[in-house]
């Protein structure tokens, strides 16, 4: 829900701001280029910290995609659940 909700929050504050660089474009020819590079260059720095992709080669092909798919989902992170049931 965490994740989601700063999703959510990223989208919102992105549909915000857009416009604004597209206005300074006036005044500053290379910002809506240089902010929207800056955006995607730091989103992309995510990737590694990413549980599911931690401890994995990025795929070059879609054939190296399909082949690490079962790998990828065996070695992802699973949360225990555990249920305790009481009577009294």
């Amino acid at each position: 829900m965490m994740a989601d909700g700063l999703l959510q929050l990223a989208g919102r504050l992105g549909t915000v701001v857009s416009p604004l660089v597209m206005m300074a474009r006036q005044a500053l020819p290379l910002l809506p280029p240089l902010a929207f590079g800056a955006v995607l260059i730091a989103s992309s720095l995510v990737l590694p910290f990413l549980l599911e992709t931690r401890g994995l080669p990025l795929p070059d092909t879609i054939q190296d995609l399909e082949s690490q798919g079962p790998a990828a989902a065996g070695r992802a992170w699973r949360e225990a659940v555990v249920t305790e049931s009481t009577w009294f």
